[in-house]
């Protein structure tokens, strides 16, 4: 995961809804550099989503998100697109990191704020949030290729699987079954 690398690429304009041959995406390889790196692939999600803005401004989008009443959405339209990108075998980048029980970058991608969770109030410090479930919960994925995050979890059951239950959100969908 050479950062200064994707940093110049997604910096000079480079395309990052792009797939390759097998259907993987930027936040795809991510998530696989995280089965051997989670903290350099936490960084290097965190770098991927900090620079959309950068690579609108500079690809033909420009236009459209100059004009737009509100940018954040954009930005957030763009990162939403690029989650929700299935590679040839059905796998999103969230079920992917699910497939592959890599906690760290699955709770990261869980808590993309205005994307995957939702600040609904703030009380004494702490923020509750509404979390798009729609990838985790079976009854809200039933027209996916693949399985919901849980249906994932059920079918691996490993070490992983309480890594992953260590989540909250996922705990908390995994208890309603």
């Amino acid at each position: 995961g050479n950062q200064d690398s994707v940093r110049l690429l997604i910096e000079t304009g480079a395309e990052i809804h792009l797939q390759h041959s097998y259907g993987n995406n930027v936040l795809h390889a991510v998530v696989i550099l995280s089965e051997n790196s989670p903290e350099n692939a936490c960084q290097m999600l965190r770098l991927v989503l900090g620079l959309v803005k950068t690579w609108i401004q500079k690809s033909k989008l420009a236009d459209v998100y100059r004009i737009m009443a509100n940018q954040e959405l954009a930005i957030n339209s763009t990162i939403y697109q690029l989650l929700k990108m299935e590679r040839k075998d059905g796998f999103t980048p969230l079920k992917l990191a699910a497939k592959l029980g890599c906690s760290k970058i699955l709770n990261e991608i869980l808590n993309i704020r205005n994307v995957c969770c939702f600040p609904l109030f703030s009380v004494g410090g702490g923020t509750e949030m509404l979390y798009d479930v729609t990838e985790i919960e079976p009854a809200f994925n039933v027209q996916a290729s693949v399985g919901s995050v849980i249906d994932i979890v059920d079918q691996k059951f490993s070490e992983c699987l309480v890594k992953i239950l260590g989540i909250p959100i996922i705990e908390n969908v995994a208890n309603l079954k």
